[in-house]
């Protein structure tokens, strides 16, 4: 079979597309004139028997109309600009763009059905030109629109730490997760931890994020991973220094405690069988350390060991179930403080 593809303005006369063995073809309207065309396919068999379909086509080279109005307003490390709307049945979206200090435009907001567009990536001291065109939905883009011309403004406002982790007052030890957040009216670009011994200022840098995350209109987040190891054991102050695109900043300072030393052992736990079946309880003394933050119950099938982990409780007691009826069992207890350290087992 073969196929014969043509177009045609009116109906009568037809101009060649492609034709062939191929059941689909390409027609390049770069040169047709905006207007209403048919596009026609026959088929012919190996017998001459041959068969027509033809559709309705629009070529549509026209553009929309140029956007009008184009507005700015310089803030502080942004440009907004802003301008009307233009009303179009085809219309698909804006392309905003801007030159530097008279240099080559470039496209700063490449797709937007928004009249409102909020330039953050610009610097002081330079003056920015800005064109938007509007583009229909075969992709005919207008002329662009009158410029309008605008510096940004030095940043006055100071960025703001507002929350941190771990919390003032921790107790920790090994490897620590510091977080931060701050808010920020032109963007925060970087947090930097620092560390001192408390009572002093000799500060020494803990790390930076150089890229925090953002977190929300107006609010970033760093995080740093830091080794406790480094340091002695001691009570220190982190310091959390936010920096925004400004340059400015605004610090935020805490305690922590960092305790690699175990608690002392508690004494072995008392036993006594509640006969319910299945169950024992167990409690025990006080352990005299005031880091003491719970105790890690042990039990083994046999006097000595192996020992295997049950439970961890805050208080002086416990009930452990699941036992066999009849069937020895020893326990042990291990104390353990806030920063996670565990004494030797009673």
């Amino acid at each position: 079979t073969q196929y014969a593809f043509a177009w045609s303005a009116d109906g009568q006369t037809w101009t060649t597309i492609a034709a062939g063995s191929a059941r689909t073809a390409v027609w390049n309207v770069a040169a047709v004139a905006t207007g209403s065309y048919q596009v026609r396919v026959t088929a012919t068999d190996a017998m001459g028997n041959a068969g027509s379909l033809a559709n309705p086509y629009i070529v549509d080279h026209a553009p929309p109309a140029a956007p009008t109005n184009l507005r700015l307003q310089a803030g502080q490390l942004r440009i907004t600009a802003a301008w009307d709307a233009v009303v179009s049945s085809d219309f698909h979206h804006y392309e905003l763009a801007r030159s530097a200090d008279g240099g080559a435009y470039v496209v700063v907001a490449p797709s937007t059905t928004s009249t409102l567009f909020i330039d953050t990536s610009v610097n002081l001291g330079v003056s920015y030109t800005y064109r938007v065109v509007a583009v229909d939905g075969l992709g005919n883009p207008s002329e662009p629109s009158a410029t309008a011309t605008a510096a940004a403004l030095a940043d006055t406002t100071a960025p703001f730490v507002n929350n941190h982790s771990p919390a003032h007052g921790t107790i920790l030890k090994g490897e620590v997760s510091l977080t931060a957040t701050a808010t920020d009216n032109t963007g925060v670009v970087s947090f930097l931890w620092e560390i001192a011994p408390a009572g002093t200022s000799s500060w020494t840098a803990l790390g930076t994020d150089a890229a925090p995350a953002l977190r929300g209109t107006g609010t970033w987040a760093g995080a740093l991973a830091w080794s406790s190891d480094s340091v002695a054991e001691g009570t220190y102050t982190v310091r959390i220094t936010a920096t925004d695109r400004g340059g400015r900043t605004d610090d935020l300072a805490f305690d922590v405690t960092v305790d690699r030393t175990p608690p002392a052992a508690p004494g072995a736990p008392q036993v006594a069988n509640p006969r319910t079946g299945n169950r024992l309880a167990l409690t025990w003394a006080a352990t005299a350390d005031p880091l003491v933050a719970g105790y890690r119950v042990y039990k083994a099938g046999a006097a000595g060991g192996p020992y295997v982990f049950v439970t961890q409780v805050a208080g002086l007691e416990t009930i452990v179930s699941s036992l066999d009826n009849s069937v020895p069992a020893w326990f042990a207890l291990a104390t353990v403080d806030a920063a996670g350290n565990e004494s030797t087992r009673s």
